[in-house]
């Protein structure tokens, strides 16, 4: 349907098309104190987590306070159920009040992952019946420019010498725009130094990755992602590819960074592991940690798998492992795995 009814500031009611709304908040529509009944979901997630009353938080992020702002839109990683019903809502009240002048400026100086979490919060808070697909492109278009980018750099070494650029083949819709070009650059001069694309499976609301650099700027862990859930279920016929998280590492060889051989692909004992005979996977995401040291490098490999019970149930379960890769003198590396209880 194109057109809505509305009801003016008059208290009067008409019908206006779609493609004209623009909704309008004020501070009372932020939340209030909990009541006697006490905290909501919410309110407590947000005690927990950034250590703060939820409707102090908003109301400091609403009057501009960056670091509240960080935190309020941080949340996004956390919540759930119904906190996460909520804080959408809330979401919604925010972004109409700092407009899109505060927004954009507020989100360009973040980083990718935060800027990848609060993306796919925001879009998901302004889906509603009410407003139109393209409502945040036709009322907030510094935010939607930023938020879709045909191109980016940035990751930069701690020494401040390289970055990331990558380009992507959609600026307008997120679920189909994947990475068609990645590269390591100089900084300075935008000198491409390595190509990177062949290792790079980015695609979707997770497109950008992520780059992790040891602290030396001689290696870094490039993680690219392919969350898409395809058609069907794990059983179809032919069955739904399973979604990948792929962490690959270069190295600064003395001549110029090249890809490091990590055998990572096949964890220790999973060929004699009873409980995967006949199993199917469903996800196979391997992550960059932290570098513990320059020439240290702590991975986690979760593995996700689904098998069938003879009455016909589904049976999920998962593999967890921690994985230390210490590379030597020569630039070769060793691999440990650990063994860990899934999540």
């Amino acid at each position: 349907m194109d057109w809505c009814k509305v009801t003016l500031r008059s208290g009067k009611t008409g019908w206006m098309h779609r493609s004209r709304i623009r909704l309008y908040f004020t501070e009372a529509d932020l939340p209030e104190k909990p009541g006697p009944e006490g905290a909501s979901e919410i309110a407590a997630l947000t005690k927990t987590v950034a250590s703060v009353d939820y409707h102090t938080l908003a109301r400091q992020a609403a009057q501009g306070d960056p670091e509240a702002q960080k935190k309020f839109f941080g949340l996004a990683e956390h919540v759930d159920g119904a906190a996460g019903e909520s804080y959408a809502m809330d979401l919604n009240v925010m972004v109409h009040l700092l407009g899109d002048e505060k927004l954009a400026a507020f989100l360009a100086a973040q980083r990718p992952a935060f800027l990848m979490q609060t993306r796919r919060a925001i879009l998901e808070a302004l889906e509603t019946e009410l407003m139109p697909p393209r409502y945040l492109k036709l009322h907030f278009p510094k935010t939607h420019a930023f938020f879709l980018r045909r191109q980016l750099v940035d990751w930069p070494s701690p020494d401040g010498r390289f970055a990331i650029r990558k380009a992507f083949s959609d600026a307008e819709d997120i679920s189909i725009s994947k990475v068609t070009r990645a590269e390591l650059i100089e900084k300075s001069t935008g000198k491409v130094l390595l190509n990177l694309t062949p290792d790079d499976i980015g695609i979707g609301s997770s497109r950008e990755g992520h780059v992790l650099w040891a602290p030396d700027s001689k290696r870094f862990a490039y993680l690219s992602m392919n969350l898409q859930m395809g058609d069907g279920n794990l059983f179809s016929n032919p069955p739904r590819p399973p979604t990948k998280k792929q962490t690959t590492v270069y190295q600064d060889t003395g001549d110029g960074f090249a890809k490091g051989d990590l055998p990572l692909s096949d964890p220790p004992g999973r060929k004699d592991d009873p409980e995967l005979k006949g199993a199917v996977v469903g996800h196979e995401y391997i992550e960059p940690v932290r570098w513990q040291e320059q020439n240290v490098l702590i991975l986690e490999r979760h593995d996700y798998y689904e098998s069938t019970h003879p009455d016909g149930s589904i049976k999920g379960f998962g593999r967890l492992w921690e994985i230390t890769v210490s590379f030597g003198a020569d630039g070769k590396p060793g691999v440990k795995w650990k063994r860990a209880e899934p999540k």
